[in-house]
C-alpha cells in the first residue's frame, strides 16, 4: 500500500529524502599540510585532497538524486493509489506541481492533493488494461 501524503510529508520533514554530509572545502594548490614535508609532497596532498572533495560532491549529488527519485516515486504511488490515476497521469501531475510549487515544499505537498483531486474529477475512471498503461 502506498504511503499517504501526510506520511510522505513527515518523512520529508524528518530528512529522510535529504542526504546531509559535511564536505570539506578545497585547498589552494600551494597549501601547506605539514611544514616538515617537501613542497612537492604538500602539492600532491593538496591535489589528493581536492580530488577527494570533488568525489564527495559527485557522491552527494548521486545519492541526493536517488533520494529525489524516491520522493517522486512515493508521491506518484500515492496519487495512483488514492486518486485512481495512471502512472503517466500521476507523473505528469507530480511534475507539474513540483515545477510550480517546489520552492515551498509545504505548498508542494498541499497542491498535490488539490491538483490530484481536480484530475480525478476530470478524468474518467481507469477501466481497462490500456487505461492503466496509458
Amino acid at each position: 500500500m502506498a504511503l499517504d501524503i501526510d506520511e510522505i510529508r513527515n518523512k520529508y520533514n524528518a530528512g529522510e529524502y535529504t542526504y546531509r554530509v559535511d564536505i570539506p572545502k578545497k585547498v589552494k594548490p600551494d597549501h601547506v599540510f605539514d611544514e616538515e614535508l617537501s613542497v612537492r609532497r604538500n602539492r600532491e596532498l593538496a591535489m589528493e585532497h581536492n580530488d577527494n572533495v570533488d568525489q564527495m560532491h559527485r557522491d552527494r549529488n548521486r545519492i541526493q538524486g536517488e533520494l529525489n527519485e524516491r520522493l517522486t516515486t512515493d508521491v506518484v504511488d500515492y496519487i495512483k493509489a488514492y486518486y485512481d490515476l495512471s502512472e503517466r497521469q500521476a507523473r505528469i501531475l507530480e511534475n507539474f506541481v513540483y515545477q510550480h510549487y517546489h520552492s515551498s515544499m509545504c505548498d508542494y505537498f498541499g497542491y498535490i492533493d488539490t491538483f490530484a483531486d481536480l484530475a480525478f474529477q476530470l478524468m474518467p475512471p481507469i477501466t481497462t488494461k490500456e487505461d492503466i498503461n496509458d
